[in-house]
């Protein structure tokens, strides 16, 4: 009989001294665009972070989770919270040459042409765009990334994390178009896309636009 006590008292102790279970997860805000940063209370370590990385790829296959718990925040937090960051994933490093023969393309089209159907398909997408001309209509200088004021040649569009800059440079058989695609955020400097798949797309929408073939130009033709 004293056994029997002596055990069921050691199975108690036991259970007392075992961990809590983790509790649900518990997301303080979902991370946007302009808002990335999230912090994700409870549960385990591990659990938080695929949390974590299941919020990041609502925005996208360009964003991973990061987490940016300081050691501070953590010796606070007692190891029951951590802070996270939706980043935009390294770009593949590519050379000049190469970037501008995947940013540029020819369209056998007029430049109105192009800027009509550039801003359409930005404003389908919920942006903008603006140029240097609209100075005259009292809109005031436009200015592309990094505060430079944008050339007569030149379109600056912006919609909910994408940033593009793009040149239109008249040559014999129409206009080759240059993108430059950037990814930005509210606490993040620009990411410039290297991906030739991003720029494939915006060029194919342009194309859709005017129904024209948009035509892949070799680096040499390139000025």
């Amino acid at each position: 009989m004293f056994q029997k006590y002596a055990f069921l008292a050691l199975f108690f102790l036991l259970a007392g001294c075992a961990s809590p279970k983790p509790q649900p997860l518990i997301l303080s805000q979902a991370p946007t665009f302009l808002m990335p940063q999230f912090q994700i209370n409870q549960a385990t370590a591990l659990m938080r972070l695929e949390r974590a990385k299941l919020e990041c790829e609502k925005l996208g296959d360009l964003y991973q989770a990061v987490m940016v718990t300081t050691d501070v925040e953590r010796l606070y937090m007692k190891d029951r919270a951590d802070k996270f960051l939706c980043e935009v994933k390294s770009q593949k490093n590519v050379t000049s040459l190469e970037l501008r023969s995947i940013q540029s393309r020819l369209f056998k089209t007029s430049s109105s042409n192009l800027t009509a159907a550039i801003n359409t398909f930005i404003k389908d997408n919920g942006g903008v765009c603006g140029s240097k001309s609209q100075q005259a209509t009292g809109i005031g200088i436009q200015y592309g990334v990094g505060g430079a004021r944008l050339k007569d040649n030149e379109i600056e569009c912006r919609n909910q994390n994408k940033h593009f800059n793009i040149e239109l440079d008249q040559v014999t058989d129409g206009n080759v178009v240059r993108a430059r695609i950037y990814i930005y955020s509210a606490i993040r400097p620009s990411v410039q896309l290297t991906d030739p798949k991003e720029y494939s797309f915006f060029f194919k929408q342009i194309a859709d636009q005017l129904v024209i073939e948009a035509i892949q130009i070799n680096p040499a033709e390139i000025r």
